[in-house]
């Protein structure tokens, strides 16, 4: 895949393993077809209609309102989505937080959790999307 102006920060495919979508160090959201890796555009309407077979982006617009003020890029590290309306993610501050997806909008609602002792490095739901595990960086636990 040609077309990032910057290292690639995350990745997920499409139910049918025919479109990846990608975030860049650069807050790029980009989507590419497979196999041949020619970019492609979508709007934010067909993004959320879309059938995503994991979903760990954390950039555009249907995440815009889980990005808190003055944050860095790499200030989110990881999102999951369950079952299309509950998006959680893991940040620098140590927090877990719940947002109803799409996160459409600047500072949408959210509940906040914190249970690690620094920066939570990745969040994914269970494959029944009944509990939510995390992983924290410098405590190095898993909850």
């Amino acid at each position: 895949c040609k077309g990032a102006s910057s290292y690639i920060t995350h990745i997920d495919w499409d139910l049918r393993g025919k479109v990846l979508m990608v975030n860049t160090g650069a807050r790029e959201q980009l989507f590419f077809e497979a196999p041949r890796g020619k970019r492609v555009t979508l709007r934010s309407t067909e993004i959320e209609k879309f059938g995503w077979a994991s979903w760990t982006c954390v950039l555009g617009a249907t995440c815009e309102g889980i990005w808190p003020p003055k944050c860095d890029v790499t200030d989110v590290n990881a999102a999951t989505l369950t079952n299309g309306n509950l998006l959680a993610t893991g940040d620098d501050f140590g927090f877990v937080k719940l947002f109803q997806y799409p996160v459409t909008g600047k500072f949408a609602k959210f509940k906040k959790y914190q249970g690690h002792s620094a920066h939570v490095t990745n969040v994914r739901w269970t494959h029944d999307n009944s509990k939510l595990i995390s992983v924290g960086g410098a405590d190095t636990a898993v909850m």
